[in-house]
């Protein structure tokens, strides 16, 4: 299951997003992140599948809600073939 560990402004994600990950993180989707977190870094997940970019887009939209940003950063290898998949590379960056 997928970590999120907040530091200022960032929040490193590690481990796995995958359907069965974002059920259990679901429940506890409102304290993941830190009111004051801006980036959410992806280098060091091990596998997400669309749920999880599902998931990701979700939080982002909730910081939008709240008038915040949340920029996706660094995406992990494995993310790769989704983001071209589903033509996403305007919605990640390169920190």
């Amino acid at each position: 299951m997928a970590e999120f560990q907040n530091r200022k402004n960032c929040c490193k994600v590690t481990g796995r997003l995958s359907r069965q990950d974002v059920v259990a993180l679901w429940p506890k989707q409102d304290t993941l992140l830190s009111a004051e977190v801006e980036l959410l870094d992806l280098s060091a997940l091990e596998f997400v599948d669309s749920s999880g970019i599902a998931f990701l887009f979700h939080l982002v939209e909730q910081k939008q809600q709240a008038k915040k940003l949340l920029k996706l950063i660094n995406p992990a290898e494995q993310l790769q073939p989704l983001i071209a998949l589903y033509n996403l590379q305007a919605l990640f960056s390169e920190a």
